[in-house]
């Protein structure tokens, strides 16, 4: 069933659109659209993407550094925000 929205409703979220919840949470976009676990030190490499201008991630080898940066390049433009 399909239901109509008011046209006021439509005009208000385009006039006032509602805050994308992954922008505070950048490990939920993960974890929601993609259905991906990211271990604690991914998510505070995401954290910092978000916090920080430039991030540095000392690490061993394999560790998933790679893959946590693919993840947060595939994030960004999703978000309508550049790094």
């Amino acid at each position: 069933m399909i239901v109509a929205r008011s046209p006021f409703a439509v005009a208000a979220d385009i006039l006032d659109p509602p805050e994308n919840p992954y922008l505070k949470d950048p490990a939920g976009w993960g974890n929601d659209r993609l259905r991906e676990f990211y271990w604690a030190k991914q998510v505070e490499v995401l954290e910092s993407v978000r916090d920080h201008k430039y991030t540095a991630v000392p690490s061993c080898h394999d560790a998933g550094k790679s893959f946590i940066a693919a993840r947060t390049a595939c994030r960004v433009p999703k978000l309508g925000h550049g790094i």
